[in-house]
């Protein structure tokens, strides 16, 4: 997988070679206030610090349309004033392209991004909250991978037939240093193949068999990884989209078994089965509002490595034009990390609410709220809480 960076490339450039039909951009500079960008709480902030910072950031997004897709470039600068650790450059490019015949259709949704952030890492504490882990994680310097794919062939008469392909790749490049946090690789990489009466608009029956890869941590006593295969069942049921309205549901059994070096003192049998599902949805509650939501269970390997987790999350969000010129928008989010073999039940959840006001046609400003908290779900245990509260003020220029 680290040879589809340069995929990726070679694929994007031959669709430049294509006639565009549009190019489209734009510049966007912010100013904010981060009162916890570490996400330290009890137990961490005495190791981490406890922080609050100003924090500015200017980006470049332009786009290339093509004629069954569309290229794009964003770069984005980030500085937090009083921490230059935390400060980081994000490139990214992605390409997404459909095509689509008689009785076929087939698409691609990909992307690869280069943190270009800080090689080091803060101290290693067990009070840190994963998922407040996470917000500096993505800072430091490591490059991500995503692809998605699929090719439909449907007989009206019959049914139809969905090959689908993803992949998820981390490529961490902080340094190891003793007594610090050391990220370790790691990939998911999944095809499936479903079928169905009627696209969009009824039950779909199907398998998927996918592959974990996790790296070992190169410290003493970091010889573990959870490394996996797994299998998966589903039943779902897409809804035809029909004025604005959506709706998809599946879920099935997960069968998978640890293939890595794990610690058999904790993990003497290395099946395992769980449950996965993943359903979103849209509904539209009047001409100029909408309501949009979605939940996914699914098991990942931990970036610190030695366990695996399952990830939990539900996500909605409403929106209100109340004027052509302005938008406003409220949305929720809550996620859990529950990892094993390690005893470790992690929580956050966001409030958010912004607004968007286009002064001309091409100038917009922004405001963004939010409140973010962490806490521990494991009885029994302590620490690993945090709150933030954020404010950011925008302008977006395009053209």
């Amino acid at each position: 997988m680290r040879n589809s960076c340069f995929f990726f490339l070679v694929l994007s450039l031959t669709h430049l070679a294509a006639e565009p039909s549009l190019w489209e951009g734009g510049f966007t500079t912010k100013v904010g206030y981060d009162s916890n960008p570490r996400a330290s709480g009890s137990g961490s902030s005495e190791v981490l610090g406890d922080f609050d910072a100003v924090t500015w950031s200017g980006a470049i997004n332009v786009a290339l349309r093509l004629p069954k897709g569309r290229l794009a470039y964003a770069g984005e600068q980030v500085v937090f004033d009083g921490l230059p650790q935390e400060n980081f450059r994000l490139h990214r490019l992605a390409l997404v392209q459909a095509l689509k015949g008689a009785g076929w259709r087939a698409g691609i949704d990909a992307s690869t991004v280069f943190v270009d952030g800080s090689k080091d890492d803060l101290a290693s504490t067990s009070g840190v909250n994963a998922n407040g882990l996470a917000l500096w994680r993505e800072r430091r310097n490591q490059l991500q991978h995503r692809l998605k794919a699929h090719a439909l062939l449907e007989e009206g008469s019959i049914g139809f037939a969905r090959a689908t392909v993803a992949v998820l790749d981390y490529d961490y490049r902080t340094h190891v240093q003793s007594g610090c946090v050391s990220f370790t690789d790691r990939r998911d990489a999944v095809v499936g193949l479903e079928m169905g009466r009627r696209v969009d608009s009824g039950w779909i029956l199907g398998v998927r068999a996918g592959k974990q890869r996790q790296a070992t941590i190169p410290l003493p006593g970091g010889g573990f990884e959870y490394s996996n295969r797994y299998h998966r069942v589903l039943l779902g049921w897409e809804a035809r989209p029909q004025a604005g309205r959506s709706f998809s549901f599946a879920a099935g059994p997960e069968f998978r078994r640890f293939t890595g070096a794990v610690d058999p003192l904790v993990m003497p049998d290395r099946r395992e089965r769980s449950l996965w599902f993943e359903a979103a949805g849209t509904l539209p509650l009047s001409r100029t509002a909408g309501l949009t939501a979605k939940a996914m269970q699914w098991t990942f390997l931990s970036s610190t490595g030695k366990s695996a987790y399952r990830d939990l999350s539900f996500d909605v969000a409403a929106t209100w034009t109340p004027h052509p010129v302005v938008t406003l928008s409220l949305g929720a989010r809550a996620q859990e990390a529950d990892y094993f073999p390690a005893l470790r039940d992690d929580w956050h959840a966001a409030v958010t609410a912004s607004a968007r006001i286009k002064l001309t046609h091409r100038l917009l400003l922004t405001l963004d709220l939010l409140r973010h908290e962490g806490w521990n779900g494991l009885a029994g245990t302590t620490g690993r809480s945090f709150q933030r509260t954020g404010v950011t003020l925008g302008a977006t220029r395009t053209f």
